[in-house]
């Protein structure tokens, strides 16, 4: 069905057509941001099916279509590249993506199509596709460029990706009973827009009305630049304080980092008594939103919380509230400063990382890659779209583009060689952009 779609190439060429992509990004400069229209133009190449599928989800069928209709997928962003730039046909290629900050769509599916088939594995049992996976020989025989024989190829799956379970861990007829999950303060309100004193007097405000025999537990995470990551659990019983610092698994995700914080958190008060209920404290808002769709949650660290809120949840409420960070809340910080010693505790094993982080891994090294800009001797530019994202007219976008990659209007070849035209102020030397600026 798809090399069927993409075999019809004159309906195809006529949909996307420089003219069209001149109209979508031929906008007042006030209206769109630079990157926003870079966005929008790649996303109206996605509003054809095939388009769709590959520039966003880099599913297999990416690498399925024979390379012959993937090369005009790559000529139409490359055109579009161009566009966006005003870079001249003679520039190098490299240099006008690099300029617009699109990576090649070859580059990018890469990473897509990993996540797919660590996301297939990762559903072990409850899926007969990540059966197959996980029972495949290397003695059984393949058809020649199949999915299974690039994946293997390719080294794209990971035996060790932890397991996401597509069962509910919680009966829908029975729910959580008494778990209740508080995603505001008081009131709804910004981080970004609201003064840090007014959030820390809203927050106090709810702290210093918890009850004294209550149980309250403040979560933090920490990951450094070596990608170590650590979590700490600040708890407050009616009783005693007790503070643990963990070490997490390299490149484990922030978010995943708090829902482990949680979990220890739970795990730490199962034995305690004499408390009328507990207060989980977090400054991860989207940590709390997780488990409050509680319906679709099939990571193991989720699962596993869930299960204890349900066992804890019998006998005593358990609240979860979001709280923000860095307003001198003296249960956060304490949290924070045990996330920075948790992070250079050592690692007492190699836990396996869930699909999101391996594609997270991916992205990150293809970035990396992405980032060193095209080797030629008169481009200088050490970060990809420069020239986009200074706040300028579109015209003075593409002057300084053109400026740096020294693909000027007056600029021609002659035998393989640049040659610029006499400049009008000395009348003597050539007008490259090295006189210009000397």
């Amino acid at each position: 069905m798809v090399a069927s779609l993409l075999q019809i190439n004159r309906h195809f060429h006529s949909e996307l057509n420089e003219s069209s992509f001149a109209d979508c990004v031929s906008k007042p400069a006030g209206v769109f941001s630079p990157k926003l229209s870079r966005i929008r133009l790649v996303m109206w190449v996605g509003k054809h099916p095939v388009g769709r599928t590959i520039l966003e989800y880099g599913l297999p069928v990416y690498f399925c279509v024979p390379d012959s209709n993937l090369q005009k997928l790559e000529r139409v962003q490359l055109s579009a590249a161009r566009i966006i730039t005003g870079l001249r046909n003679s520039c190098p290629n490299k240099i006008v993506l690099y300029e617009a900050e699109l990576q090649p769509l070859r580059f990018r599916g890469g990473a897509g199509l990993e996540k797919y088939f660590n996301k297939l594995i990762s559903y072990g049992s409850h899926n007969r596709t990540s059966l197959f996976l996980r029972g495949w020989k290397s003695n059984q025989r393949l058809k020649k460029n199949n999915l299974m024989s690039l994946a293997t190829e390719l080294n794209l799956m990971s035996r060790e990706v932890e397991c996401h379970s597509l069962k509910n861990c919680i009966d829908p007829s029975e729910g959580l009973l008494g778990v209740f999950f508080h995603t505001e303060l008081q009131q709804a309100v910004n981080k970004a827009d609201t003064v840090p004193a007014l959030m820390k007097q809203m927050t106090l405000q709810i702290i210093n009305e918890i009850p004294r025999v209550d149980i309250q537990i403040y979560t933090d995470r920490r990951r450094n630049e070596e990608n170590q990551s650590g979590s700490e659990i600040y708890i407050k019983t009616p009783r005693e304080i007790r503070k643990i610092k963990l070490r997490k698994p390299d490149n484990c995700s922030v978010f995943r980092s708090e829902l482990l914080a949680i979990e220890a958190g739970l795990e730490a008060i199962l034995n305690e008594n004499n408390y009328e209920a507990v207060w989980i404290l977090s400054d991860s808002r989207s940590s709390i939103q997780h488990l409050k769709d509680w319906n679709n949650v099939g990571d193991r660290t989720g699962i596993s919380i869930l299960k204890l809120l349900r066992h804890i949840g019998v006998d005593h409420e358990v609240h979860l509230q979001w709280i923000p960070s860095h307003v001198d809340i003296y249960g956060n910080e304490v949290a924070d400063d045990l996330a920075k010693q948790g992070t250079a505790e050592p690692l007492c094993s190699a836990p396996s990382l869930t699909f999101d982080e391996i594609y997270s891994i991916r992205k990150n090294k293809d970035l990396k890659t992405w980032r060193v800009p095209p080797s030629h001797d008169w481009y200088k530019r050490s970060s990809p779209g420069g020239s986009i994202g200074l706040a300028c007219d579109r015209a003075d976008q593409t002057a300084l583009s053109r400026f740096i990659s020294s693909y000027l209007r007056s600029c021609s070849f002659s035998h393989g060689n640049k040659v610029f035209p006499v400049c009008a102020k000395c009348g003597i030397a050539s007008a490259s952009p090295e006189h210009i600026l000397s």
